[in-house]
């Protein structure tokens, strides 16, 4: 049975306008940018409301917080660097993890005007991006020196004829690493919009209830899987990211 209330509708405009920025005004401010600054306010009055007062974790999200510091301290941070580099990066890292997990599940969320995931943009993943590799080259300068920091890109034993393509190949290959972490988290963060949209999308396009009874129980589904991609990509882009730093400021490990 057709839905007359779908006639004229564009199922490609449901698949793709979630996912596409647009102006919001003439500050030059876009419905990423607005959504990024709502998540941004969100994750501050969390960590407010979670404010340390006891030396004992209490609360819902006092506890929360304590896990994920906890998390990202022991289990990221701990096996790539030493005690004080650790204890100097660990506020960088958990804001990091925090931010990018706060976007991804905000993204989620249907609002209006700003609805969308701002972390499925490269607007937003390529300048997180070249923040870590800016810290993974000053980082690595100041822990040792410029000479030292270079000579990490050729390795030892080399013969003299092949270590000027060796150290370009290594040149090469350390900004594509980091590059690669803007790709792969807008890529993953799109795909599940995406995979939404397409099945909101055949319901336009068929416009009977069989379809409709087939492509909700896959949205909810694939929602689900969405929660789980949402802290699995903050994992992965912080965890990277530690490792990328963690290498630059040690190179011999």
């Amino acid at each position: 049975m057709p839905f007359p209330f779908l006639e004229g509708a564009d199922p490609f405009g449901y698949v793709l306008h979630h996912n596409m920025d647009a102006s919001m005004g003439p500050l030059g401010l876009t419905k990423f940018t607005l959504n990024m600054m709502l998540s941004s306010v969100v994750l501050i009055l969390m960590v407010l409301a979670a404010k340390k007062s006891t030396l004992m974790p209490t609360g819902f999200l006092r506890n929360i917080f304590e896990a994920i510091f906890l998390f990202v301290r022991d289990e990221m941070v701990a096996p790539s660097m030493n005690a004080k580099d650790a204890k100097k990066f660990m506020p960088f890292f958990v804001t990091v993890f925090l931010f990018i997990l706060t976007m991804n599940l905000m993204g989620m969320v249907p609002l209006p005007y700003i609805g969308g995931a701002a972390t499925s943009q490269l607007s937003l993943t390529i300048p997180l991006a070249v923040m870590i590799t800016l810290i993974s080259l000053i980082g690595g300068i100041m822990a040792n020196g410029v000479g030292g920091f270079l000579k990490s890109f050729v390795p030892s034993g080399l013969p003299a004829a092949v270590v000027p393509l060796i150290f370009v190949l290594e040149i090469i290959s350390f900004v594509i690493k980091h590059g690669v972490l803007a790709i792969r988290l807008m890529a993953n963060m799109l795909g599940g919009h995406l995979v939404v949209g397409s099945f909101i999308a055949l319901i336009s396009i068929f416009e009977s209830y069989g379809m409709a009874a087939f492509s909700v129980p896959m949205i909810l589904f694939i929602n689900l899987i969405e929660v789980l991609v949402s802290f699995l990509q903050a994992y992965v882009f912080t965890l990277l990211a530690i490792m990328f730093i963690g290498s630059s400021l040690h190179p011999d490990h």
